[in-house]
């Protein structure tokens, strides 16, 4: 059953009116289920059903719960004890919780796993076979010396016996020891059991020990994110000790503008990555901490540009001029607001001087990929089409290109002719362009999105006799199997496959894409 076959099922579900609708749509759904997935959206559409029978929604917990046992599910298994404790089952509980443990004591369990099964012996209060399922657990992740299992099982521990619970803490730590923990988690874990003494103690220790800047920089993040200014002051000077290489300094610069360091340390930082830079990518990075970190843009322009001018442009400048202060504001949230001031920064950069970076760093590069996946009808199209034309600027490869330019196309459709026509010139572009030893895919691709985009206009014969010539053997399965295959079909079968019989160029190249 298909992801869309099973939200349309649920939706008719959650809207029946009658008890007998309601059972009809659970039997298509349950002789459809074939997956932990599938049942557990069954029984959450069930239990919010008011019309539906008890004795229905307590058989598709059973199935759910055999379900979630052979595929080591323990997020299921809480759903199963929610939904029985909710029937008053308090045997089915009991039942459904000991087949839990010991499907986990079998499989290997890390120790989240252990805490939330713990945490279900709650909602029958019952702390000692909540303390037992604990036991059950530590015992089993001692024996397979897995320390950061024992970290997720000693904080809980400690609700229950808080000395008990810090000797576990001591615990996993020996197990862990100092050259396979990750300090900034055994210090999370330290400060939730209120324990800030510890978790300096870990911190300092990690950082008399830093080995790189990365462990250096990794340690002052870590006090930073609870708020130890000194702590943070002594990594960051530990990360310059450690620093050789001008990708070295500028992670320390960036750590230091990231934990509010003064600006003294962020200059003397960049001024070092300065000496050590080898090429203008890592020169256009220096730029960008001047200007981002500093605020300083006369510094930032000392380094010449910081990208290089896209070939075939028309659509890239379409796009940015009509780029608001608020629509890149909207794209530098989407990663959840985080980093959001240097995802602006980067974008706001990009559209102001028309030049990207060959080497697009995180900031933008993260929240561009995440607003090219937006769907549906809320799609903002401007803000996704801006996202993929310099996502394709910036990495020409076939992937690249196989993955952003359907989506960048679909968007340019809705944006209007204007914006259709430089897609057109783009893909020209492309098209036109020799094919690589790396990426012999490029030409093909664009030639069929050529194809897609003039399927009701007098240039298609033209386009797909081009393509008609050489359709490379590879180019369905780099089209169909990636990350935008379904999109690729929609837009071959709503606009080319009308035109196959008027056009048997496009004929032939739909055979050969398998498309008969």
């Amino acid at each position: 059953m298909s992801v869309r076959e099973i939200h349309d099922l649920m939706t008719d579900l959650a809207g029946a009116l009658e008890a007998e609708e309601v059972e009809r749509i659970a039997s298509v759904a349950i002789a459809q289920a074939t997956a932990t997935y599938h049942w557990r959206r069954i029984l959450g559409a069930l239990e919010a059903q008011p019309l539906a029978a008890r004795e229905r929604v307590g058989q598709v917990a059973q199935r759910l719960l055999e379900c979630a046992l052979v595929e080591h599910d323990g997020y299921a298994v809480v759903d199963v004890v929610r939904v029985r404790a909710g029937l008053d089952d308090r045997h089915g509980v009991y039942v459904a919780l000991e087949e839990a443990i010991e499907m986990m004591r079998t499989a290997g369990a890390p120790g989240g796993a252990w805490v939330r099964i713990a945490d279900c012996f709650v909602l029958v209060e019952d702390s000692a076979e909540q303390r037992r399922c604990l036991e059950i657990g530590r015992d089993a992740l001692r024996s397979r010396a897995q320390g950061d299992g024992l970290v997720e099982v000693a904080k809980a521990w400690a609700t229950l016996d808080r000395e008990a619970g810090l000797a576990l803490m001591h615990e996993a730590e020996a197990i862990l020891g100092k050259d396979e923990a990750s300090p900034w988690s055994l210090a999370n874990a330290w400060i939730e059991l209120g324990e800030p003494a510890q978790a300096w103690r870990v911190l300092e220790r990690a950082h008399a020990s830093a080995a790189d800047t990365s462990a250096a920089i990794h340690v002052a993040r870590a006090f930073a994110c609870h708020a130890n200014h000194a702590g943070v002051a002594l990594a960051i000077a530990r990360g310059g000790e450690l620093a050789t290489t001008a990708a070295h300094w500028l992670a320390v610069g960036e750590a230091a503008y990231d934990c509010n360091v003064d600006v003294v340390t962020i200059r003397a930082a960049l001024q070092s990555a300065e000496q050590l830079a080898g090429d203008d990518t890592e020169r256009a990075r220096i730029a960008m901490g001047y200007k981002v970190w500093l605020l300083d843009n006369l510094e930032a322009e000392r380094f010449g540009p910081r990208g290089e001018r896209p070939g075939a442009s028309d659509l890239f400048d379409l796009l940015r001029a009509r780029a608001t202060p608020e629509l890149l504001e909207t794209i530098a949230r989407a990663d959840y607001g985080m980093d959001f001031h240097k995802h602006l920064a980067g974008l706001a950069d990009i559209c102001a001087t028309g030049l990207v970076p060959h080497d697009l760093p995180w900031e933008p590069r993260e929240v561009l990929e995440l607003t090219r996946w937006q769907s549906g009808d809320q799609v903002d199209h401007l803000a996704r089409a801006l996202s993929c034309v310099i996502l394709l600027i910036a990495n020409r490869d076939t992937d690249s290109f196989a993955t952003n330019a359907p989506i960048l196309l679909e968007s340019c459709f809705a944006l209007g002719a204007e914006t259709t026509a430089a897609a057109a010139a783009l893909f020209e572009w492309s098209a036109a362009s020799p094919p690589t030893d790396d990426d012999p895919l490029i030409p093909a691709l664009a030639l069929v999105l050529l194809a897609i985009l003039h399927a009701n206009d007098a240039n298609l014969d033209e386009v797909a006799t081009r393509l008609a010539a050489n359709v490379p053997d590879h180019l369905a399965p780099t089209m169909f199997d990636g990350m935008r295959g379904e999109l690729w079909r929609e837009l071959l079968t709503t606009r080319l496959i009308p035109r196959r019989t008027s056009c048997p160029p496009i004929d032939h190249v739909l055979i050969q894409l398998d498309l008969a």
